[in-house]
């Protein structure tokens, strides 16, 4: 019998396409009981990147994306834990669920590292829009069934 994958989600509280918080993350569920249909996934939601330092997880859906003005210092920290956390669970998939997110994720990993080469990490992927959906999901295949 195959291990239960758990999987954290962790998205702002503006949500997004029209969907409230909650709902982004019932969308999230439903996904990937969709394209995973024999896997058994524990979802933890509301799981910020500090929380990974006490709850290991397989998986981590990320949207931080289009938050409200003001929140600037928040998103950083924000961004700067989940960037530690990349870092510091190599065996994890870290996947960054919209364009925005994608973008502050860049930015800041930018300013934690300047250099090029320093910035690449292999647990990583990004499911920007719908123009990137097939490929988000051949790649989060690809590390879910360790092919």
């Amino acid at each position: 019998m195959a291990k239960d994958l758990v999987l954290g989600i962790f998205v702002d509280f503006m949500g997004t396409d029209g969907m409230e918080m909650e709902g982004e993350m019932d969308y999230i569920q439903a996904r990937f009981k969709e394209y995973f249909p024999n896997i058994d996934f524990i979802f933890k939601r509301n799981m910020t990147p500090n929380n990974l330092k006490q709850t290991p997880v397989d998986l981590y859906v990320f949207d931080w994306g289009g938050v409200m003005p003001g929140c600037d210092a928040l998103t950083e920290d924000i961004y700067n834990a989940l960037i530690e956390q990349i870092g510091e669970k190599p065996n994890t998939l870290f996947m960054i669920w919209s364009s925005f997110s994608k973008m502050y994720y860049e930015d800041e990993l930018r300013q934690a590292f300047p250099k090029e080469e320093d910035k690449k990490f292999h647990n990583v992927i990004f499911r920007g829009g719908a123009d990137e959906e097939d490929e988000f999901w051949k790649a989060a295949s690809l590390w879910i069934k360790g092919e």
